[in-house]
């Protein structure tokens, strides 16, 4: 992974969890910013890594506020089936690219549709992202050098050329 500062976004074992655990065992030795859309979640993970250099925000992943190539990486971990509709996910991921610094990298996971699991998201956002329909999102947002590994969940990688 690169070094320098990265976006993260997590909703599956608490906020940002796989991003945090990652940068806590020293991978991502460069500043992180996490970004959360639910005050609580950023109010108790800022309090947990104040000090450090992780930087905790409330925002929107689909419409972020930093300026174009802001960052080395961008990861989302299990988040994009929490986003509404398609149209949303690809704003996300248009939005990934557009803070990614050329040569940047775009990696996560995400969890695939079954019926466990949309029974586990009753009354919550549930819209799981269609494996094969998901190199064309990724090249219609910019990216390139994608590589998909489809097991029991989706794991992604992409790079902006540059």
């Amino acid at each position: 992974m690169d070094t320098g500062r990265a976006a993260a976004r997590d909703r599956f074992r608490g906020p940002c969890h796989h991003a945090l655990a990652v940068h806590q065992a020293g991978v991502l030795p460069g500043r992180l910013v996490a970004l959360e859309h639910e005050q609580e979640s950023v109010t108790r993970l800022a309090a947990t890594y104040a000090g450090s250099n992780v930087s905790v925000v409330l925002g929107d992943a689909a419409a972020l506020e930093y300026p174009d190539a802001s960052f080395d990486t961008v990861v989302t971990f299990t988040m994009l089936h929490h986003v509404p509709t398609r149209a949303l996910q690809d704003r996300v991921l248009a939005e990934a690219f557009r803070v990614l610094r050329p040569g940047g990298v775009f990696l996560g996971s995400d969890s695939l549709a079954s019926d466990g699991l949309h029974g586990f998201h009753e009354g919550d956002t549930y819209n799981p992202v269609e494996p094969s329909a998901f190199l064309t999102r990724l090249q219609t947002a910019g990216f390139a050098a994608i590589t998909l590994h489809v097991a029991h969940n989706l794991i992604f990688t992409a790079r902006k050329e540059g």
